[in-house]
């Protein structure tokens, strides 16, 4: 396709035309894709290898009702696990009982605990189970669980473990080597990405400028809500691995709870782009509009 110049004579782009504006569309892809690199090592480096953000998240999901629960499940499976047909009459009110507990200040230094564990099992070489130690509540689950299991039952039950294991170290992948890779990654993306953006706006006029932006904002956009679909795929076989029902969950939530952070996160390239190719649709719509008044 040809285009009007300002006499109203219609011309064929040239080859070296052809060439700089497949040159801009490769170079926002690869920019595209390095600023997804780039943001990807910063969420690791912000919400992996940050203390304070990763038991802030981890501590959220953990105290939720729904891991509350799982846990609490996971401690009656155990105390009942030679018992079945009594766990099926006390199941739901010593899970309800237990998982009320977990929620109070009597839990809090295990998991805190907890959540040290799982930092280090994730951005270390040190792959070991992440247990809750129950000793500060096991006195108190104990008494209520009797009271629970005697009104129903008239019989006593079996000790309290002292632990239970929420994540095996046999389930949990190597993240380490992949944390520290993004983390050398991210500044190299970064400063890749810069040049990338920035060298079409050297090579081409201005007038070739909202082009380029366009260009760009789509292929950022586009790369983002990639990067937002991808996040999700990686949980099904991460909790494939995992047979028991308590610790799936568990996982399943604090999984739920990072990519939450890292969805909020890339959604902000996602408006970026969108917001570039609003500027770029602008530099096209505005000077139209005067030319008819």
């Amino acid at each position: 396709m040809g285009y009007t110049g300002k006499k109203g004579i219609t011309t064929m782009p040239t080859k070296q035309t052809v060439n700089r504006s497949l040159q801009t569309t490769i170079l926002a892809i690869v920019a595209a894709l390095l600023l997804v690199i780039a943001n990807s090592a910063l969420w690791v480096n912000r919400y992996i290898f940050d203390t304070d953000n990763f038991t802030q998240v981890a501590t959220t999901s953990l105290t939720s009702e729904s891991s509350r629960n799982a846990i609490a499940s996971g401690i009656v499976d155990k105390v009942f696990q030679d018992r079945p047909l009594i766990k099926n009459i006390v199941d739901d009110p010593a899970t309800r009982v237990i998982s009320g507990l977990l929620g109070t200040t009597q839990f809090s230094n295990a998991l805190n605990t907890v959540v040290s564990k799982l930092q280090i099992v994730v951005t270390s070489k040190n792959q070991e189970s992440v247990v809750v130690n129950l000793e500060g509540i096991k006195a108190t689950v104990t008494k209520l669980i009797t009271v629970v299991d005697s009104n129903a039952t008239g019989d006593k039950i079996s000790q309290v473990p002292d632990q239970i294991t929420i994540v095996d170290k046999e389930n949990i992948p190597d993240f380490y080597k992949y944390g520290v890779v993004f983390l050398w990654l991210g500044p190299i993306a970064l400063v890749g990405a810069v040049v990338a953006l920035g060298y079409p706006y050297f090579k081409n006029a201005k007038s070739k400028y909202r082009h380029i932006l366009l260009v760009q904002g789509l292929a950022l956009s586009v790369a983002s809500l990639l990067a937002l679909l991808v996040g999700p795929l990686f949980k099904p076989p991460l909790l494939a691995n995992i047979e028991q029902a308590s610790a799936r969950t568990v996982t399943s939530n604090l999984y739920d709870a990072f990519i939450a952070t890292f969805t909020a996160q890339t959604q902000i390239l996602v408006w970026v782009g969108l917001g570039a190719v609003v500027i770029a649709t602008g530099f096209y719509v505005v000077p139209k509009l005067r030319g008819k008044k």
